[in-house]
């Protein structure tokens, strides 16, 4: 199975696009009225990385960010209005401030050409495209219990730049990326024009966000609930998310932490009575879900569309090593298929 992989990030394929026209997109999505997250609507913010060298040991293949440098490039050459990065604001961005956000810059520099001789020389910074390495999108969560459907609705996304800052003297900081966003696209989940940009696009989101905002409205356990639910108590098919093999119950019980043991107890002096314990899985110990995604894209718009094929759960937990040390450790127990 070729699959792009990525954690709480992307990986794409090139794609050609033409335009001849300017268009402005206004917000609109429509939002299921059946969410089993919560009975109400569920608001993610979701910062995906797309070049991140810093992979569990699940992501496979290399990634690449062509389809988000043309993205960038359609806004830059004015073919799309997209809008500042402000929280709420729906105020066209020039392409000027695009650039300024990409790095560029132009600056006048008096240069001496001979004694007592100085030209003013116009010095230019170009943009940095290939800094731009991730999005961060606002999307609705939707998720229907009954026939397992999950549905990501888009409302914005914004492409990032990640930079080293610099100090002086031409000194980078290489200590800590910086993060700023370069345009807002007011997405149009209705769209008509859609077209598939990447296939089985994995990407991690983990629960415990260090952003508050980050995640508004979800039930954690709930959710977490149906996931194992899924494979432990109605014992549906679900796969190695390496491998795409089917797995048995066996394999899902001992994946989950599930099982039984025979101990003894003592329940009265001298008298030994063996005991079965039995394991059920933990939904505390579920951290957050892997999403297999395809992507697709509006070229005459940019507006964006995922299609949910696949999720898993995260599940870290405490081990014990040969050694007998204890440690945490972080598995991808099975993938459900949508």
């Amino acid at each position: 199975m070729n699959r792009i992989y990525l954690l709480g990030l992307s990986a794409f394929f090139m794609f050609s696009c033409t335009h001849t026209q300017k268009t402005e997109i206004k917000p609109k999505t429509e939002i299921s009225k059946k969410n089993d997250l919560l009975s109400s609507e569920v608001v993610v913010k979701n910062y995906i990385n797309i070049v991140s060298n810093n992979n569990p040991d699940w992501i496979k293949s290399a990634v690449d960010n062509k389809i988000i440098n043309t993205i960038v490039n359609i806004a830059i050459e004015g073919l799309v209005i997209v809008n500042t990065v402000d929280e709420g604001d729906t105020i066209p961005i020039t392409i000027s401030e695009i650039k300024s956000n990409l790095g560029a810059t132009s600056d006048t520099m008096s240069i001496e050409v001979s004694k007592d001789l100085y030209i003013d020389s116009l010095i230019v910074t170009p943009a940095k495209l290939e800094q731009v390495e991730g999005i961060f999108f606002k999307e609705n969560w939707i998720f229907n219990a009954d026939n397992f459907s999950f549905t990501k609705q888009i409302n914005e996304y914004l492409p990032v730049r990640e930079y080293y800052k610099q100090l002086y003297d031409g000194l980078i900081d290489s200590t800590k990326k910086s993060k700023r966003l370069v345009f807002k696209v007011i997405n149009d989940n209705n769209s008509k024009n859609f077209e598939k940009i990447a296939s089985d696009v994995t990407t991690a989101f983990y629960f415990n966000t260090e952003e508050p905002d980050f995640i508004n409205g979800l039930d954690v356990l709930r959710f977490s609930r149906y996931i194992l639910n899924y494979a432990y108590k109605s014992k549906k098919d679900v796969y190695d998310i390496n491998e795409g093999t089917k797995l048995s119950f066996e394999d899902i019980k001992y994946a989950l932490g599930a099982g039984s043991d025979t101990v003894q107890i003592e329940v009265t002096p001298g008298n030994i009575k063996e005991t079965v314990l039995e394991y059920e899985p933990d939904a505390s110990e579920i951290i957050g879900v892997v999403f297999v995604e395809n992507w697709f894209l509006d070229k005459n718009t940019l507006s964006f569309k995922k299609e949910i094929t696949g999720i898993a759960p995260i599940r870290r937990f405490n081990d014990v090593d040969p050694e007998g040390e204890s440690y945490t450790k972080t598995t991808i127990p099975y993938l459900i298929k949508l």
